[in-house]
Parts: C-alpha cells; sequence; structure tokens
C-alpha cells in the first residue's frame, strides 16, 4: 500500500517536472520534438546513473553525446561562423527595398563556408539518429 501511495507521488512529480518543459513547446515546431527528446534523455541518464537501473559508462556517455548533439541542432548556429557577408539595404520605392549583399572575403569563400555548416548540421542529425537507432532499447536496463 505504501509503495503505491509513493508511486502516485512520484508520478505527480514527474507530471510537474515535464509540464515545465511542455509548457515551452508548440505543435508545429520540430524544437518541440528536439526539446522533449533530449529532456528524456537527460533525465533517464541522470536515473541510471542515480543506480535506478543497470547502466555501464559507455551507455551514459552515448546519452549525454545525444543530449549535446541535440542541443546544437536547437542552438543552430552552424552559419555563425561565416562572418564575412553584409546585408545592404537600399532605397525604396513604392514599400519595397532592395537588399543586395556584399561579400567581404568573396562568394566563393562564403560559400564553401556555407556548404561546411549544411554538412556539419547533417553530420549531427545523422549521428544523433544513428546514436539512437542503434542503442534506445538498451537504455532502460
Amino acid at each position: 500500500m505504501f509503495r503505491k501511495i509513493k508511486n502516485f507521488f512520484s508520478k505527480i512529480k514527474r507530471l510537474f517536472d515535464y509540464s515545465k518543459v511542455i509548457w515551452g513547446t508548440v505543435d508545429w515546431d520540430y524544437s518541440s520534438i528536439f526539446t522533449l527528446l533530449q529532456y528524456s534523455i537527460q533525465r533517464t541518464r541522470i536515473s541510471m546513473k542515480a543506480g535506478y537501473c543497470k547502466h555501464d559508462k559507455s551507455k551514459l556517455r552515448k546519452m549525454r553525446v545525444c543530449e549535446l548533439l541535440i542541443e546544437r541542432i536547437l542552438n543552430d548556429d552552424y552559419h555563425k561562423s561565416i562572418r564575412d557577408i553584409e546585408m545592404v539595404f537600399g532605397e525604396q520605392k513604392n514599400g519595397i527595398g532592395k537588399i543586395t549583399f556584399k561579400y567581404k572575403n568573396g562568394k566563393e569563400k562564403f560559400d564553401r563556408d556555407s556548404k561546411i555548416a549544411q554538412d556539419l548540421k547533417e553530420h549531427d542529425y545523422d549521428l544523433l539518429f544513428k546514436i539512437v537507432r542503434k542503442h534506445i532499447r538498451t537504455w532502460w536496463d
């Protein structure tokens, strides 16, 4: 009987913890899926580390890598290192302005850096889902 009462309050606490995360999400943005996945992986990793179930350090490391990959995906700073572009706003006609771009180090370098940033983003997605697909079924015992 005592165990049922303890489990009930544990579930209420977990519901409250998740509600704080869910409150900041929306149904129409993929980032909400990543936010919930990241939070769930984090809670599972912390529980495993605290001894709630069997684990090895390899599982915990893989879970932490997934958390960090999701963080990078959510931050979406892949193009942040590309600073050699400047937007120039032209004169407006009929409420519509012309925007042109000035490439400080040349358009070719900008294109190359953009490709590298896009490749890094794709790599993070691929690595995240590869780890999740391969290991998620072992993250519970």
